[in-house]
This record gives structure tokens, C-alpha cells and sequence, in this order.
């Protein structure tokens, strides 16, 4: 056989297939071989069983003859010697006369008689209803199925493994499922210990040493121009062995081409779709300072410098300013790479990333009228979002949760309003998540309209500051006063 090519797509079929290859038949072969043992010794049980229930039977026929037979005699013997028929019916009179000591009439003899007739009469009906046991019958029935049962179950079984162990191996590429399972097995582990080396899976310093991460993510979502020449080749090979090549991707060299063919079906737009579409278009690595912003360009510039590309890096996100500010423009931009990098480094689909958007008043609306509405009122939907949602979609997916919260001051402020929206931004701090909200009121308006609580889980007052941003637009930083000279 000439060399075979397997590629890294098919190693799951191969996986698939080895474990069915690999079912133990031992157990089934033992139980069908015990189970065809002890089957003769069963039927012969049985047919001893019916046997002596044959015996039984006949005997109790013979005792009944026999009780039958000194009944009718005693009966008879008495009738005869002490009874007379009534010439009208036929019917025998006088068979208790004579037979109670004391009377005058008494009878001893009669009585003796009368005693033997009771006693047959006693023996035949202890016997007239006695019938040949059937337990033991029972009993090797119920041995003999167990066996012929053991002896279908471990066929069955055993054909079922066989028939999946085909059923794996016909939908094995072509040349694969010819090579042995020692080879087979070796390629799995090949490619099990790549562990994304060289495959595709990573990025490496090598690739993107002079690129930013946002950088990065633009040129696989395919809004950046990049020229690959190592895979003009067509695809990387890994050598397993003299006879097997692993072809880790068609067309395919490296980590960035790799990541690019993960977006190459219109993945980043329907990752778009999830933004506001005003603010769809924006990526942070074409930002630049807005002319008509009504903060400096200057300001703007190292602004975009720190925006967060990854979840990680931020659980709060916190920014203020006037109207134009960009505020917006920056929280799409982050999190269009935010959910770039969960499909990128875990292949994850559009609508398992756990990332929600939330206007707040509206949202706030929504939970007035479904926490109101009368018991049984079907007219009311649920809210777009519950804070026990937030727990089973991180369950669910395996993320942490990106909440990005618009217009967070534009509601009046009552307790349940502020209940409600706490109870939301809790489930996204306890689960360890990134809250990304925007408004125009200044900071110590907004603490006072959303409280304490919703406040230091925005800012983290209490927790790492590393983790949480708050970027106040309203306020230019201040700047050195020259010293006289």
C-alpha cells in the first residue's frame, strides 16, 4: 500500500472508529459460552421435572380409584344391611336410625358401619381435589429461558458492536480505513499531541509580532488586505510515519489563514448583526479621533489606544460623556472583536457566546409589565433577558457573560427599577463577566440615580482596578501648569 494522507478533519471519525474497534467481546463470548453450558443441564432438569410430575399425577389417580372404590363399598354395605329404599322415589330411609349410644334403639353394629362409610367418605374427598405439584416444572421453565435468553442477549450485543464498528468504518475517508489499527492509533495520537503546534490552532509570535491583537482580528475577519506565500502549497503536511502523512488543513499553513477560513462563510457579518447598525461598521484598528467629537483629538487618540479588545480584560466598562462623545462607537468596536476572539480561538457559533445588548429603560419596561401582569395573562411576553439567564447561558456555552447596557440613565429612578436592574448587573459580576455601559450623565449624577451597589460593580471600587475602566469624557485631564522660570 502506498502512502495514505489523512487529515486532521477526519481524526474524530478515526476516533469514533478505534472506539468501537476496541469493544471488549469477552464478556458476551463468556456469557454466550456459559449460558450454551448450563442450557442442556436446564432442559434436562426439566424434562426430569415433567417426568416425575408425570408419576405424581398418576399415583393420585391411583389412591383416588382406590378411595372411590372403598367408599362406594361402604356405602353400599351399610345402605344394604340397614336402610331401605322408599317406594315412591327410590330414596334409601333410616340411615341415621340406631346409631346414637343411649337410645333404646341403639345399634353397635350399625354404628360400626356407619363409621366406615364417614371414614371413606373423609379419605375420598381429602383426595378428590390432590393434584401433581408444579414447581419444580416452573421452576427449570424459568432456568432453561434465563439460559436461552443470556444466549440471545450476547448475541444481540455482540452484533450491535459489530454492525457500529461497520457503521464507523464506512464513513471513513478513502485509504484510511485500511490502515491498521496500530497506525490508526498513532496518527490519533500525532495528531493529539500537536496540541495546535504548527496546525492552525494558534497563533504564534512569529505570524502577528508586529500586529496588535485588534489588528489581528481585523485581517481574519477579512477587513484588512494579507498576502499569505506559505500556503501557496496548498496545505501543511506533518510526517506520522513512512507510510501516513497527517494534512493538518487544506489550504491552510498557518495560524492566521487558519483563522481567516473561520470567517470565510459570513461569520463577521452576522457577528455584526448583533451590534447596533449604526455602529456596525466601526473596528478598533481603523478608529481615529472624530473631527466633530467634543473631545480633543488629541485626547482621542490615546483613548483608542487603550480600548479592550478581549472580554477578559475588562469585567467593568464604564463611560460618561456628552452626547458624541463616541461612547457607542467604542463599545461596538470593542466587542465586535470581543466575540471575534470567542469564534476565533474556540470555534464557537454566533449564538453561543453569551453576549447580550440591552437598552435600559426599555428593558426596565419590559420587566414592570411582566412582574405586573395578571396570573395566567399570555398577552405579556417575558423580558429579553432575565438574570437567571445569564447563569444558564454561561452554563450553556461556556462563557462568561458580555452585557453591554445603553442609555443607563435614562429612566426615573424607584426602588424596583433599581431592583430589577441591580439584580441583572449582579448575576454578570458574580459570574465573573464583562459589563460594558454607557451614559451621558456625569459620574456623581449616575451614582446617585443608580446607587451605591450598581455603582461599585460598574467601577469595582472594591475589586481589582486593573479590571474595571472608568472613562469619564465630560472632564479634559488636566494639565501641568508650567513653573515660572
Amino acid at each position: 500500500m502506498g502512502r495514505v494522507r489523512v487529515r486532521l478533519s477526519s481524526i474524530g471519525e478515526i476516533k469514533a472508529y478505534l472506539e468501537a474497534k476496541n469493544f471488549d467481546f469477552s464478556p458476551l463470548i463468556k456469557a454466550e459460552a456459559d449460558n450454551l453450558g448450563l442450557l442442556p443441564v436446564a432442559k434436562a432438569r426439566l424434562a426430569a421435572a415433567q417426568e416425575n410430575k408425570k408419576t405424581e399425577e398418576l399415583r393420585i389417580a391411583e389412591q383416588k380409584q382406590q378411595a372411590a372404590e372403598e367408599l362406594q363399598r361402604a356405602e353400599l354395605e351399610f345402605l344394604n344391611k340397614y336402610c331401605s329404599r322408599d317406594p315412591f322415589d327410590g330414596e334409601w330411609m333410616g340411615t341415621h336410625r340406631a346409631i346414637t349410644p343411649g337410645k333404646p334403639d341403639f345399634d353397635p353394629e350399625r354404628l360400626s358401619a356407619k363409621l366406615r362409610w364417614d371414614e371413606a367418605t373423609e379419605k375420598y374427598e381429602k383426595i378428590e381435589f390432590a393434584r401433581a405439584s408444579n414447581s419444580e416444572v416452573l421452576s427449570s421453565v424459568e432456568e432453561v429461558r434465563a439460559c436461552e435468553e443470556g444466549i440471545e442477549n450476547a448475541r444481540r450485543a455482540g452484533a450491535r458492536a459489530r454492525d457500529l464498528i461497520l457503521a464507523k468504518k464506512s464513513v471513513l475517508p478513502a485509504g484510511i480505513a485500511e490502515l491498521g489499527i496500530g497506525e490508526l492509533e498513532k496518527v490519533v495520537a500525532y495528531a493529539d499531541g500537536l496540541d495546535g503546534q504548527d496546525s492552525g490552532g494558534s497563533r504564534s509570535a512569529e505570524e502577528d509580532e508586529n500586529l496588535t491583537l485588534s489588528e489581528y482580528l481585523g485581517i481574519v475577519r477579512g477587513e484588512i488586505p494579507w498576502l499569505c506565500e506559505s500556503c501557496e502549497d496548498g496545505y501543511l503536511i506533518h510526517k506520522v510515519s513512512q507510510n501516513i502523512d497527517l494534512i493538518v488543513d487544506d489550504e491552510i499553513a498557518h495560524g492566521v489563514c487558519y483563522h481567516r477560513s473561520l470567517f470565510s462563510d459570513g461569520l463577521a457579518d452576522r457577528l455584526a448583526q448583533l451590534l447596533p447598525a449604526s455602529h456596525r461598521h466601526h473596528r478598533i484598528h481603523d478608529l481615529k479621533p472624530w473631527v466633530r467629537s467634543p473631545i480633543s483629538q488629541e485626547r482621542q487618540g490615546k483613548l483608542l489606544a487603550k480600548l479592550p479588545s478581549c472580554a477578559e480584560e475588562v469585567r467593568g466598562w464604564l463611560m460618561l460623556g456628552p452626547a458624541g462623545s463616541s461612547k457607542s462607537t467604542y463599545a461596538a468596536a470593542a466587542v465586535m472583536d470581543m466575540l471575534s476572539l470567542r469564534v476565533m480561538e474556540h470555534r464557537a457559533e454566533v449564538r453561543n457566546l453569551n453576549y447580550h445588548r440591552l437598552k435600559v429603560p426599555a428593558w426596565l419596561r419590559e420587566m414592570e409589565a411582566w412582574e405586573s401582569r395578571d396570573f395566567g395573562d399570555d398577552t405579556v411576553s417575558p423580558p429579553s433577558l432575565l438574570p437567571r439567564d445569564i447563569t444558564s447561558e454561561m452554563e450553556r456555552t461556556g462563557f462568561t457573560p458580555i452585557l453591554w447596557l445603553e442609555e443607563l440613565d435614562k429612566f426615573v429612578a424607584t426602588k424596583t427599577r433599581v431592583r430589577h436592574l441591580f439584580t441583572l448587573i449582579d448575576a454578570v459580576y458574580e459570574a465573573q463577566g464583562t459589563i460594558i455601559a454607557t451614559a451621558n450623565d456625569k459620574r456623581q449624577e449616575l451614582r446617585a440615580l443608580v446607587g451605591d451597589p450598581i455603582w461599585r460593580r460598574l467601577t469595582g471600587e472594591n475589586d481589582d482596578p486593573e479590571k474595571f475602566w472608568l472613562l469619564d469624557l465630560w472632564a479634559e485631564p488636566k494639565t501641568k501648569k508650567k513653573s515660572p522660570a
